[in-house]
């Protein structure tokens, strides 16, 4: 389970969220504004350990340009993630989500395991809170 957070700091033009999992992991969440809020680009980096690392990016102003339809991730993984660091990412990407619902000031859903029996499907709201859902098949 993700512990609560360590360290809060700013870096440069973005803000930089440093979270422990046990002795092995340390989630960082980066989030780098380009613009202004209504036009920025959100970047999520997190290093799971054993080389295994990923990067998100989220383009607001492509989201706006869309009229709210693209909300596509960008997700660069340095290696094949394996089922052991589940949990963390799915820890993880609840923080990514909610930062990403703020952003666009909407309700956001995202979808863990996509193409298995056993997704799960979250709504992340712009207050922060977030709900599991049943999935809509």
């Amino acid at each position: 389970m993700v512990e609560r957070l360590l360290a809060k700091e700013k870096v440069a033009s973005s803000t930089l969220v440093t979270r422990s999992v046990g002795s092995q992991h340390k989630l960082s969440l980066a989030v780098v504004p380009i613009a202004n809020h209504m036009n920025e680009i959100l970047k999520f980096h997190c290093d799971f350990g054993g080389g295994i690392t990923v990067t998100i990016t989220f383009d607001v102003a492509l989201y706006r340009r869309s009229h709210n339809q693209n909300l596509a991730q960008k997700i660069n993984w340095s290696d094949q993630p394996t089922e052991e660091i589940f949990p963390l990412y799915r820890d993880w990407m609840h923080t990514v989500n909610t930062e990403i619902a703020k952003a666009i000031d909407k309700n956001y859903m995202y979808i863990f395991n996509r193409r298995r029996i056993d997704q799960e499907t979250w709504v992340y709201f712009p207050d922060g809170s977030r709900e599991r859902v049943a999935p809509s098949f």
